[in-house]
């Protein structure tokens, strides 16, 4: 019976006119277009497939449980130059709303068009950005719309604004997941220098990358009757940097924080060095503390050749240098996905740490092996850094994680590790703080998502004589060809007529 209908319907093509074929086939063509538009298959075949949801993202979108909108404002009128990362941006929201299984809504709107909407997006929260571009000539200055926001219907996050791709994800995720979660994780920040101009806040970008995944709790135990309750606030992060003086009940609030199941994570340094370069004691009194849980923060100043650049003023200006007290360094543990998309941590002026033997201590992060410390003596002006014997070269412990029952103690030997002014040369000091708190706090949910990798591969550009040269090869292709077909046709009638 098939091969009756097979043997019909071949028949019928090899004996239909071209005309009915040609119909034929641009009928079954749509219909396969179609079916295929309505099954969600992609192949993502960019580097480290910056185009796709990260494992973490799609795990939480299998559990939402609600629906949630994604309202995007932009302005139809947004510069030229903008239009790739429109493009991309709404693309990528799409595999939202695909890989949810239609628990995430998306719908764009155009302030610019609607007085409606942009009411809306400035209530929310979107404001308007500045673009500045070079249109024939003529210098131009633009406003336009282009933020989201995320609402369940009850809380509202927001993305003021979406200048970049390679972000989004987080940032998105991390709201959807804030808004599913049943309880609100809390963490506190312990003695942090407060500061009511976010532009004079040493840790505004620590703070604002925190609290997209966390409510934050400010803590202050020298003089504040709060007290640390690990039932209430899973992990706190203390800063020894003598904003506040450390005292012996501090340090037993802190103790009893980390034995009842507390996690606490400490910026120190074992020798405190002043933004004028002058080298002091430490203003806390913590190294006994650390001890107790098999940690020693050595009072030293580690240095490497692996190191970041800094700028420096002197009175003849200002000169940049690599600068050995500002420790670079790729050699993580394999043992813990805080790393995950971190390439690199940047240690300014940082101390070494040691682990007691026979203790549960262990190292985290170590310093490339062509490491020295300084012990006493320092020296820290950059051109006066004396250069070590290759037999002192060695790594040096730099983060030191310990336990106690179900609490735990990260000691990070530098108290500068994420202030402000130093995040320009330390990207992933921030991520990995937050991947380490969401690994004891949220059991690592928005651990591994990656930072947008799109890389593009421009032609190189071509000088004049370049140019020249290419512009007169095309000129000479095309009489090229004719003579060949030329040549080509006087030869076969030649060999017609000598028959």
């Amino acid at each position: 019976m098939i091969n009756r209908a097979f043997s019909e319907f071949s028949n019928f093509l090899f004996s239909t006119s071209t005309s009915i074929k040609l119909v034929l086939f641009i009928f079954i063509c749509l219909v396969t277009n179609i079916l295929a538009s309505l099954v969600p298959l992609r192949l993502d075949m960019s580097r480290q497939s910056a185009y796709s949801l990260s494992t973490p993202t799609k795990k939480i979108l299998s559990k939402v449980n609600k629906p949630i909108m994604i309202t995007v404002y932009v302005s139809s009128d947004i510069p030229s130059r903008t239009l790739p990362l429109k493009r991309d941006v709404i693309d990528f929201l799409k595999e939202y709303k695909n890989t949810s299984g239609g628990k995430i809504g998306l719908s764009f709107k155009d302030p610019t068009k609607d007085n409606k909407a942009k009411t809306e997006a400035v209530k929310a929260g979107v404001p308007q950005i500045q673009f500045s571009e070079v249109d024939k000539d003529q210098y131009k200055v633009s406003s336009s719309f282009f933020g989201l926001t995320l609402s369940d219907g009850e809380n509202t996050a927001v993305v003021p604004q979406v200048v970049t791709v390679s972000t989004l994800e987080y940032d998105v995720t991390s709201a959807i997941y804030k808004m599913t979660r049943v309880t609100p994780q809390k963490i506190a920040l312990v003695d942090f220098p407060q500061a009511y101009d976010p532009r004079e806040d040493m840790f505004t970008t620590l703070k604002r990358s925190l609290g997209k995944q966390f409510e934050i709790e400010n803590i202050k135990l020298a003089t504040d009757s709060l007290s640390l309750d690990p039932k209430k606030t899973r992990a706190a992060l203390f800063i020894a940097d003598g904003f506040l003086p450390s005292t012996k009940k501090v340090h037993k609030q802190l103790a009893n924080y980390i034995e009842n199941g507390g996690t606490l994570v400490v910026f120190a340094d074992g020798v405190a060095v002043s933004d004028g370069l002058e080298v002091g004691p430490a203003t806390h009194d913590l190294f006994d503390f650390f001890k107790k849980y098999g940690i020693v923060l050595n009072k030293n100043l580690a240095l490497s050749f692996s190191a970041q650049s800094a700028t420096f003023a002197t009175g003849l200006g200002a000169f940049v240098v690599k600068y050995p007290l500002w420790v670079a360094t790729s050699e993580f543990s394999k043992q813990t996905s805080d790393f995950i998309n971190i390439t690199q941590l940047m240690f300014p002026w940082a101390s070494s740490v040691s682990i007691i033997p026979s203790t549960i201590a262990k190292t985290l992060v170590k310093s490339p092996s062509n490491s020295w410390v300084q012990t006493k003596n320092f020296i820290v002006i950059p051109n006066g850094i004396p250069a070590p014997q290759k037999n002192k070269l060695s790594s040096y412990s730099l983060i030191a994680e310990s336990s106690v029952n179900t609490g735990r103690l990260l000691v990070i030997p530098s108290a500068r590790f994420v202030r402000e002014q130093y995040l320009a040369q330390a990207q992933g000091n921030v991520e990995f703080v937050v991947n380490v708190l969401n690994r004891y706090v949220s059991g690592g949910a928005l651990s591994g998502i990656r930072a947008r990798a799109t890389l593009t591969n421009p032609l190189k550009p071509l000088n004049n004589e370049q140019k020249d040269r290419v512009r007169f090869r095309i000129l000479g292709i095309l009489p090229a060809i004719f003579l060949l077909l030329g040549g080509f046709r006087l030869f076969k009638r030649y060999k017609y007529q000598n028959k």
